[in-house]
């Protein structure tokens, strides 16, 4: 009489094999890092384009004095920090769009005038500055990241395409400047912000800002505290035009 093996045990033995299967290889069943990035490849081209642009144009323009916004944008700009679902608008500096398609690849840690003036205006959690620089002519991205499960990458790079508006942050003259007795900078520090439509590339608003001393180089507020009061200020300066605010997260 022939003896069979029960179904059960042959099925724990093909859920075993997989489970082994899943932890070698990451659980990936889905397109990597790599794929997904030349998947979508073609559908950044026109951004580049556009972002190449907008530098020109903003390098262009003498500083800002007023502050003006198209008040009949439609969507409205909104960049609500700690909502990204009702946010259609990311926030970067001009430094940095000026460098993203040939990243630092050395591995330095020291901080150049560029960075700080780049940390600036860099939210926290914001995945636009990071799509663009994987998405652009050398991807910083290391070989063993590029083999990684992609479906979290898409969803970031959709992000990145769904946005309406760029909010560019360029820095003011960055003269010395005078410290007190504990070397603490005493004199605000200038910005200028412009809104561009990503769909356009036009600039549809622009507003001057003044940030305390305290955010220079050798000051005492981090950079998160920083960004937080650049983006109230821009919040101030906008008003009715657009939704520019941080959401503190709830307790």
């Amino acid at each position: 009489m022939k003896k069979y093996v029960p179904q059960a045990i042959v099925i724990g033995f093909v859920i075993l094999a997989l489970v082994r299967f899943g932890v070698r290889h990451g659980f990936q069943f889905g397109p990597t890092n790599g794929e997904v990035i030349e998947q979508y490849q073609s559908q950044f081209e026109p951004l580049h384009s556009t972002l190449k642009d907008v530098v020109t144009r903003i390098d262009g323009l003498p500083p800002v004095e007023d502050t003006k916004l198209d008040l009949k944008l439609d969507p409205k700009p909104t960049l609500i920090v700690g909502d990204a679902a009702r946010t259609n608008t990311s926030m970067i500096s001009l430094s940095y769009l000026k460098t993203y398609q040939t990243p630092d690849v050395t591995g330095s840690g020291d901080l150049t005038a560029g960075d700080y003036g780049h940390q600036r205006f860099s939210i926290d959690g914001d995945d636009f500055q990071h799509t663009i620089a994987w998405m652009g002519d050398e991807n910083p991205l290391v070989s063993s990241a590029l083999k990684r499960d992609g479906s979290d990458m898409e969803k970031m790079l959709q992000k990145t395409l769904s946005l309406e508006y760029l909010i560019v942050g360029r820095n003011g003259e960055m003269k010395p400047s005078m410290y007190d007795e504990h070397g603490r900078p005493t004199e605000d520090l200038p910005c200028e912000v412009f809104l561009v439509s990503l769909k356009t590339g036009e600039i549809v608003g622009q507003a001057p800002l003044l940030l305390p001393a305290a955010a220079r180089p050798g000051g005492s507020m981090g950079p998160g505290e920083i960004v937080k009061e650049v983006i109230r200020q821009i919040g101030e300066a906008w008003d009715q035009g657009a939704v520019i605010k941080w959401q503190e997260p709830a307790p």
